[in-house]
């Protein structure tokens, strides 16, 4: 009776694991399609310079999530990852949200920059 549980453990363990490895490579693959959609958008290179910084601050968030899920995995392992998914989807809306915010900034310099050559 003992093996069996044990065994019902170490599979509980092993599906959570999946399922947080599964969203992590689903939140890593949307933000780098969006970046990619973001820089075929973007036509400036001031835009395109600022979201290459934006890619680097994608995979440091990612990489810090992952290493916090692992962490959490080995810790504490099912009832918080709930809260681990909650995390990493708000931390890709603002990454997003940065994304916009930079691109913007880089459009205003732009714009600025092309009035202060025509003066």
């Amino acid at each position: 009776m003992a093996a069996t549980t044990c065994d019902l453990s170490l599979r509980a363990k092993h599906s959570s694991s999946s399922t947080v490895v599964v969203v992590v490579v689903v939140v890593v693959a949307a933000a780098v399609v969006v970046v990619v959609v973001v820089v075929g958008l973007s036509s400036s290179i001031a835009a395109t310079a600022a979201l290459g910084v934006e890619l680097v601050v994608v995979v440091v968030v990612v990489v810090v999530e992952v290493v916090v899920v692992v962490v959490i995995e080995v810790v504490v392992v099912e009832a918080v990852v709930v809260v681990v998914v909650v995390v990493v989807v708000l931390s890709l809306v603002v990454v997003l949200v940065v994304i916009v915010v930079v691109v913007a900034a880089a459009a205003v310099v732009e714009v600025v920059v092309g009035l202060v050559v025509v003066v």
